[in-house]
């Protein structure tokens, strides 16, 4: 529903476009247009630019060299038994807790917070992140996210053009009309399916935690978890586990 509703936005603003600036222009071709636009936009997520705007929106800073002296030997460490091939930059993030992120397709965050555990719970949590890469969650994410936020560029573009443009409001005013409404129509749908969407997040978060455990992390992983504890008395509207789970599945 999100794609369909991203190209829909951008058909928009390539038509109106197409009709303010030629005599003639196609439907069909404009939506091609869109479509390839998507496309497009679905790969650049998949590139550095995804990784540098997933690191911008999360406010995650280089380590300094005392942090990246200390972390590196351990990362290098979970990374060659990883079997991951493509190069991983280290960030810190800014969480107050200690937690690590895995962002884009090859960026890895820890907090500082995380850098006060033991180096084994450190090396569970790098491993974990890893999972994720490795299990190419992130990349969908990213994918996710990019066009979302891409298609409300898209929107208030082609809404700010119209609203300078009286006539060209009126002549398309019931296509904006049909996007605004189905992109009412999509957050209405993405918060009922968002119960499905948590879940396959949880799924996520115990693949990674297996895929510590099969590196030989599973016993820091369990360490780090009970030494995080559980704030929350449920996960139904998380996109976590809650730790006393995950440390059951780690003891199965």
């Amino acid at each position: 529903m999100s794609l369909l509703t991203n190209w829909a936005i951008i058909w928009f603003l390539t038509t109106m476009t197409a009709a303010l600036l030629l005599d003639t222009f196609s439907y069909y071709t404009t939506g091609a247009i869109a479509a390839l636009t998507v496309l497009l936009l679905s790969l650049l997520a998949l590139t550095p630019v995804g990784d540098q705007v997933a690191r911008a929106s999360n406010g995650v800073r280089r380590p300094t060299r005392e942090e990246y002296d200390y972390i590196k030997p351990m990362f290098e460490e979970v990374y060659q038994k990883s079997g991951i091939k493509k190069e991983i930059e280290l960030f810190i993030s800014k969480d107050n807790y200690p937690n690590g992120s895995a962002m884009g397709t090859k960026t890895v965050a820890l907090s500082r917070p995380l850098l006060r555990c033991t180096q084994e719970e450190i090396k569970a949590v790098l491993a974990h992140e890893l999972g994720h890469i490795k299990n190419y969650d992130t990349q969908i994410h990213s994918i996710c996210c990019f066009l979302d936020d891409l298609g409300l560029i898209a929107l208030a573009a082609a809404i700010g053009i119209l609203t300078f443009l009286t006539d060209a409001f009126k002549l398309f005013f019931p296509f904006l009309l049909f996007v605004l409404i189905l992109k009412a129509i999509q957050v209405i749908i993405n918060f009922i399916i968002k119960i499905t969407y948590l879940a396959t997040r949880r799924g996520m978060e115990l693949r990674a935690d297996a895929f510590a455990a099969q590196l030989g992390y599973r016993e820091g992983m369990i360490k780090f978890l009970t030494r995080v504890g559980d704030t929350r008395k449920t996960d139904f509207f998380g996109t976590h586990p809650l730790n006393k789970t995950r440390i059951a599945r780690l003891t199965a």
